[in-house]
């Protein structure tokens, strides 16, 4: 239900951004605080080096993968 209420302010750019990822890619940053903030479960998973420090990772919550799937008519990417 969170997820799906998250899912419907996204603007266009943002949908299509996240309908490219697969499965086993890392959730953006602002998809997770944004997800975060609706208190949606997401767990980092590691850092990568960025511009001031260090960039999380995120794994995408079972709830967003489920979501997309059903986005793109079931079809996982």
């Amino acid at each position: 239900m969170l997820v799906q209420a998250w899912w419907e302010q996204l603007d266009e750019v943002a949908r299509r951004r996240l309908l490219r990822l697969a499965p086993t890619d890392f959730l953006p940053a602002d998809a997770a605080l944004d997800l975060q903030m609706l208190g949606v479960t997401v767990i980092a998973v590691g850092t990568v080096p960025g511009e001031d420090g260090y960039d999380a990772l995120y794994e995408q919550p079972a709830d967003v993968v489920a979501l997309l799937a059903a986005v793109r008519g079931g079809r996982p990417r």
